[in-house]
């Protein structure tokens, strides 16, 4: 073999080592580069994990809200209608006795229920409402009664905060009941119907009526007579009169603070915390209904004035 033919022989030799090489490089290379469809599948598991960690998201339980106490007063006490959902009549409260489904609720306690009370009606200390709501229907007239009304005042708007519209109040005392010419009964009185627990839009706002009444002290947060509101006055507790802005500018209590009724859940920070507050009316009525509105705002020194504000006047405490 002549050297020119060995050259080009190793010529040729070295030349397909240097493609053979280059393929190598070249299939390293591509199998180092992702593949188009392997990384839109892999794009698309991503995005599946993701929209998975959204749907978990959706679908855990958010928190809820918490009970906003003033706003429940509020909206209760500035939707009270005309009539202030009571009625003084004797005759009144038996045309409702006579209505089918309709219950009477003497909220006095056992002892005084059991020496005489009106014919038919079920007794529920006012402290224990909470727990036998069972026995008061949403969907019948339902009139609540006591002693002299203060307590019906109370009981008739705890009521009406936990959700019952259906609740009107007998604004007199029992005597009138017998006065007017009607019977009375004694005894424990009939067995009273469970119409199960009721269905009331905010059950923690139940909570926290039922909660205050069961705390009601001995005394009903009462200041009795006019001789005891002019001791707790002359003791630095200051006046507050719920009756509207026109009986106020024309007589009041000296000193006294006006803050209307239906407008107590949105203006009670006007109330001071650091002195005793009595409240007042023109008959008692709005007053009482202001004790349970006042509780679970959170005030622990309110009492009431039960009588007239006639009374008031008698006692020299006006201007």
């Amino acid at each position: 073999m002549t050297a020119l033919r060995r050259w080009s022989l190793l010529a040729a030799l070295a030349a397909l080592v240097l493609a053979l090489a280059a393929c190598e490089a070249d299939e390293e290379d591509v199998a180092d580069e992702p593949d188009e469809d392997e990384e839109e599948e892999e794009l698309a598991l991503d995005l599946d994990d993701d929209e998975d960690d959204e749907d978990v998201d959706d679908d855990a339980e958010e928190p809820e809200d918490e009970l906003d106490v003033e706003e429940q007063v509020d909206a209760y006490a500035s939707a009270l209608p005309d009539g202030w959902k009571m009625f003084r009549e004797a005759d009144e409260l038996d045309e409702v006795r006579e209505v089918e489904g309709s219950v009477i609720v003497d909220v006095r306690n056992p002892e005084d229920f059991e020496e005489a009370h009106i014919p038919g009606s079920i007794n529920i200390p006012i402290r224990e409402l909470g727990d036998n709501l069972d026995l008061i229907p949403t969907d019948a007239p339902v009139v609540m009664t006591c002693q002299t009304g203060w307590r019906t005042g109370m009981a008739t708007a705890a009521l009406g905060m936990m959700g019952y519209d259906n609740v009107e109040g007998w604004a007199n005392e029992f005597p009138a009941w017998e006065e007017a010419g009607y019977d009375v009964e004694s005894g424990e009185g009939e067995e009273p119907e469970s119409f199960g627990e009721p269905d009331l839009p905010e059950p923690e706002m139940v909570d926290e009526v039922s909660a205050w009444l069961a705390g009601l002290p001995d005394g009903w947060l009462l200041e009795r007579e006019p001789g005891d509101v002019a001791e707790a006055l002359d003791a630095g507790a200051q006046a507050v009169d719920v009756r509207g802005e026109e009986d106020f500018e024309e007589s009041q209590v000296e000193d006294a603070l006006n803050i209307p009724i239906r407008e107590l859940g949105a203006r009670h920070d006007e109330l001071p915390t650091d002195v005793d507050l009595v409240f007042h009316c023109q008959s008692g009525w709005r007053c009482a209904m202001s004790m349970p509105m006042l509780g679970v705002l959170g005030y622990d020194n309110v009492t009431g004035f039960p009588g007239a504000f006639d009374d008031l006047v008698d006692e020299g405490l006006t201007t």
